[in-house]
């Protein structure tokens, strides 16, 4: 098992943090109904929160195992014309049948061998990429950014694609999933500002810290080291939960207010997307008018557009540039140049393609700065999970992969209706709409160890497939009602003007 703790900071946010006020990421998960969990079953229980998080514990474990067929033709693919690649060959046979007996090829293992027959080298040169960056580090030779992220980039573009025909009747049908670079993603509003009655910080807080004790509860019961690494990291977790469940239930906080200086995007160094068109579900009905109501334009545009049916400022594309959710832009995300045609985003509107992003990549250059890219990759989950709930889908998982240097760690996250209110039942005045993170006691990957490599192209190409159900997922949602119904923008922050840059000097 390729377990990690790599997610330092763990489940749950100080009480300071709180007292003062701060703007940091703990903050700004904890206003987005953020509760912050590991990766730790519950057992006998049968409260419906818990069984929720045991399933998607399962579904993670699922996508991350560890899986191998009976016959190695794919990995005998390559031509032996590369000795180091047959090297790397020969070691992971080796690793591979230490691990265990084979096992029986089922859909999705056979759909990943598929794939990896088609693409053989890209996991061989990873591979070799990896361990040469990784000498050159020891030997004190600078290896830049750029060069590690393209070896995470090579294997992610390999292996998020199908081994069949692509599909081609779009619009009708939804394109294939697609991988991009440098996105632009819309952040979620602050939930406690908008409703502050509904979602009382106290009962935040009593659920962070009933989740929290009920794993140190599991490691007690699992006779786990109190030396383990997980351990601290969830007695970390339980003390703080601890303290903030005493601060709100002996403080009465004033009605929380909008921070101006919240970001409203965010650049993802990579995003994997479905895209969907907005098409009428019945062709044969007459389409709706959709550019001067409450629809997917308001993402980026202001209200008064829409509403007063007043013309806004001409915005450059620049502001428009590489955004996600944008019809301006993501009417051409075909394009891989990331340049972008001039087009209004109302004259451009009725051919763009809805983008809903569910895998994103942070990419850092080492370990010194492993918290900030976790950070980030948790507001980038946070932001998929708040799109998803938008668009009337709510418990499906969505992954970040954050990379440091050739070490990768995958978080999941995904919304949750099952955790309940005051009264401990789920009563439909009473449901909270909480989003759950797992950001500790993950599994991680290093690109330089054959074996792990390999596991985490199957890892991959397994959320790729997830992926697909999740478009149809997204199929089945009436996007034209969706689109047009108030209110359908206001999980988004309204977008910040880009400040001209001055010229001269």
């Amino acid at each position: 098992m390729i377990h990690s703790f790599a997610a330092l900071k763990p489940a749950g946010t100080a009480v300071e943090a709180i007292k003062r006020g701060e703007r940091g990421t703990d903050l700004w998960l904890w206003d987005r109904l953020t509760i912050r969990i590991s990766r730790m079953a519950f057992s006998g229980s049968q409260d419906p929160s818990r069984l929720e998080i045991n399933t998607k514990v399962e579904h993670y474990d699922n996508i991350m195992k560890l899986m191998f067929p009976k016959q190695w033709a794919e990995l005998d693919n390559m031509p032996n014309c590369d000795k180091a690649a047959i090297e790397i060959r020969e070691q992971l046979h080796k690793d591979l049948g230490a691990e265990g007996p084979a096992i029986a090829v089922d859909g999705e293992l056979e759909s990943a061998m598929k794939c990896f027959a088609n693409h053989p080298a890209a996991l061989y040169n990873a591979i070799k990429e990896a361990q040469k960056y990784r000498e050159q580090e020891k030997l004190g030779v600078h290896v830049p950014e750029a060069q590690t992220q393209r070896v995470w980039d090579n294997l992610l573009h390999a292996y998020t694609s199908s081994h069949g025909k692509a599909q081609s009747s779009f619009p009708v049908e939804p394109l294939p999933l697609s991988y991009h670079h440098e996105k632009t993603l819309r952040f979620p509003i602050n939930d406690r500002v908008k409703n502050p009655l509904r979602y009382p910080p106290k009962e935040q807080a009593q659920l962070q810290h009933g989740f929290a004790l009920k794993q140190v509860c599991e490691l007690e019961r699992l006779n786990i080291s109190l030396d383990s690494p997980v351990h601290s990291i969830l007695a970390k977790a339980f003390h703080d939960a601890t303290a903030l469940s005493a601060f709100f239930s002996s403080n009465s906080p004033r009605a929380p207010t909008p921070r101006d200086d919240e970001p409203s995007t965010g650049r993802a160094d990579s995003v994997l997307v479905i895209v969907v068109p907005p098409a009428n579900p019945h062709p044969a009905a007459k389409p709706r008018e959709l550019a001067l109501s409450g629809n997917i334009l308001q993402l980026y545009d202001t209200k008064a557009f829409h509403l007063e049916r007043i013309p806004s400022p001409v915005v450059s594309s620049t502001m428009h540039e590489l955004c996600l959710m944008c019809p301006e832009v993501i009417e051409h995300l075909g394009n891989r140049t990331g340049t972008c045609p001039q087009v209004h985003p109302v004259a451009g509107y009725h051919n763009a393609s809805l983008c809903v992003p569910f895998f994103c990549v942070e990419n850092k250059k080492d370990d010194k700065t492993v918290l900030q890219a976790f950070n980030q990759c948790r507001i980038y989950c946070i932001s998929c999970v708040k799109f998803l709930a938008a668009l009337g889908i709510v418990g499906f998982p969505v992954y970040g992969l954050v990379t440091t240097g050739l070490q990768g760690t995958i978080m999941v996250a995904w919304n949750s209706q099952e955790l309940t209110g005051k009264k401990g039942v789920v009563d439909a005045k009473d449901k909270c709409d909480f989003t759950i993170l797992m950001d500790s006691y993950l599994v991680s990957f290093d690109l330089t160890i054959p074996l792990e490599a390999y596991r985490f192209m199957l890892a991959v190409h397994r959320i790729y497939l997830y992926g697909l159900e999740l478009q149809d997922e997204i199929k089945k949602q009436n996007l034209e009602d969706i689109l047009t119904r108030p209110g359908f923008a206001d999980w988004a922050m309204p977008p910040k003007a880009r400040t001209p840059k001055l010229q001269g000097n």
